[in-house]
């Protein structure tokens, strides 16, 4: 509870000395490093416990778990999108979102590491989903199977091998029995995006400006920071 508190205390601070500017400075460079020490700690560091201790006994199920709620973390925060299960069907704040599958599913059909996974996009730039495997389906019987029933359902199962090949971004493969999950290299994928968008949100160029404003938004929403000017929009 005492480092829960030092990290809330510490956002205060750096927010308070953000002075409504989205460019980069020390101050945005310090709330990346807070949240990057929170994601490695909390999840990413005991998922590559998980691995490294090799049980194959299960553990696959708990790791994919921990990931599927990476996922969604990871779509929340750069969308600046906040849950809430009270959000009427009409009306609400336009960035707080009730439907989990679609900020999910979503992400899995727009970001690059899924790419040739859940869409594929031809030399044009044209999008074809759910090639070779369904972004909807993995949310109904993987996330939510995991979620709700502590299973995967229909054709999905899930790997336990830890020597996967880091350089292989294919962590959901068909065999005989059916889709495979690769738990190891879907772990690969997730710290490479996470990689990917802390540079995003330490690139000084502007047009990040916004990924850094609904950032924000995010970790107010993280520690419980109610503010009515919405992060200056």
């Amino acid at each position: 509870m005492e480092k829960q508190l030092k990290e809330i205390d510490t956002w205060t601070t750096i927010r308070k000395e953000l002075n409504d500017n989205y460019n980069l400075s020390e101050q945005w460079k310090s709330a990346v490093e807070l949240f990057d020490k929170r994601i490695n700690k909390k999840y990413l560091n005991s998922i590559e416990e998980l691995i490294a201790k090799d049980i194959r006994e299960g553990e696959g199920f708990l790791i994919v778990t921990i990931q599927c709620v990476l996922i969604e973390l990871f779509a929340a925060f750069k969308d600046g999108a906040i849950y809430n299960h009270n959000k009427p069907i009409e009306g609400g704040l336009y960035y707080e979102y009730k439907d989990c599958g679609e900020i999910f599913i979503k992400f899995l059909n727009t970001e690059d590491i899924f790419n040739k996974i859940f869409f594929v996009t031809d030399k044009l730039g044209n999008k074809q989903l759910n090639t070779p495997f369904s972004g909807k389906l993995f949310y109904s019987q993987v996330r939510c199977g995991l979620m709700h029933e502590a299973r995967t359902k229909g054709n999905w199962h899930i790997n336990a091998t830890k020597n996967d090949n880091i350089s292989d971004t294919r962590f959901i493969k068909q065999a005989k029995k059916g889709n495979v999950i690769y738990r190891t290299l879907l772990h690969f994928a997730l710290t490479r995006y996470f990689k990917k968008y802390k540079s995003e949100l330490l690139n000084e160029d502007i047009v990040y400006n916004n990924l850094r404003r609904l950032f924000a938004r995010k970790l107010d929403d993280l520690y419980d920071i109610k503010d009515d000017s919405e992060w200056w929009t």
